[in-house]
């Protein structure tokens, strides 16, 4: 199995030098226009599409034809996919209220195709959808159904998606997994401590919104956060993210900096392995991450944000 595995290794470390590098994405940020921006991208071999969806959804393409390959390993990527389920049930759900399908709006890559979700929602069949993901589908078209409420079905399923990438992370016997899942649950509730602090959220909606994780006490972080911006940075400093309270207090900017680099701070270590499942994990990281990077350039571009405001948002 470990010649397996080096096989697939070099396979992801010859994809992952195609990657756009820190320097690449600076020079991408301070492209003139979004043209341009467009232009490098196409040099650097983005397929040219018409809007930025087209773009990345070609880029994620490679991406998981890649690991389509790996047939024999193929359930380790399951939680990678896990987020591809939500976002299109998210969108079917939101579809089948206002009674427009939007078929451009969904993803592939799930562990269940886009198409059998949007089936599913429609056709009122839930029952057709994996068990896990027809509870969560049951409950979050209830709210929505009940409230007209988008940001508690939201919350919702947000929520829902940590817990399921928590619980496939956990469950599994990849040591790389149980600590990239602990991380990465732990970054997000602090995100959402944090947006909801400087929205003056209540208590019980940011312990609504929290997904449990062993590294932090969510009831302790909930009733923080709902007190103020300080008595969030002073709980956070007796936890394993005291940086996280430091960033805080620089700027909203460096604190993103800090929760990118720190959800990339497994990826990063792992990244030169030559041996076992951890490489390959850390190239769909970086993957991933170039996509939401591009995306957000290109759409800053697209309203004419300066390229030296941009560049501070980049996390590398």
């Amino acid at each position: 199995m470990t010649d397996c595995y080096a096989y697939f290794v070099t396979r992801t470390k010859i994809r992952k030098g195609r990657l756009l590098s820190a320097q690449e994405m600076k020079a991408l940020s301070l492209a003139p226009t979004y043209r341009d921006a467009v232009q490098f991208l196409v040099r650097k071999g983005f397929f040219e599409g018409e809007t930025i969806e087209a773009m990345l959804s070609a880029r994620r393409r490679e991406m998981l034809d890649l690991i389509d390959e790996f047939t024999d390993i193929k359930d380790a990527f399951r939680i990678f996919r896990i987020k591809y389920d939500f976002h299109n049930l998210k969108t079917a759900i939101k579809a089948q209220i206002s009674g427009h399908k939007g078929k451009d709006d969904y993803l592939d890559g799930g562990t269940v195709s886009a198409e059998v979700i949007l089936d599913a929602v429609f056709q009122k069949r839930l029952e057709d959808l994996p068990r896990d993901l027809q509870q969560y589908a049951k409950t979050a078209q209830s709210i929505l159904l009940r409230t007209r409420d988008a940001g508690q079905f939201d919350c919702y399923l947000d929520r829902a998606l940590l817990r399921a990438i928590y619980q496939e992370g956990q469950a599994s016997k990849i040591p790389y997994l149980k600590s990239y899942t602990e991380n990465y649950v732990a970054v997000h509730d602090i995100k959402i401590a944090y947006r909801c602090c400087i929205l003056k959220k209540s208590k019980e909606f940011i312990k609504r919104a929290l997904a449990p994780c062993k590294s932090l006490a969510t009831d302790q972080l909930a009733a923080q956060a709902a007190q103020d911006s300080k008595a969030l940075c002073d709980y956070l400093v007796h936890t394993d993210y005291s940086a996280a309270a430091e960033a805080m207090r620089q700027s909203y900017c460096a604190f993103y900096r800090w929760c990118a680099r720190r959800l990339s701070a497994p990826a990063e270590a792992d990244k030169d392995e030559t041996f076992g499942l951890s490489p390959i994990f850390a190239y769909l990281f970086f993957a991933e991450q170039e996509i939401r990077e591009v995306r957000l350039i290109l759409t800053l571009k697209q309203n004419h944000m300066p390229g030296e405001l941009i560049a501070e948002r980049m996390w590398r």
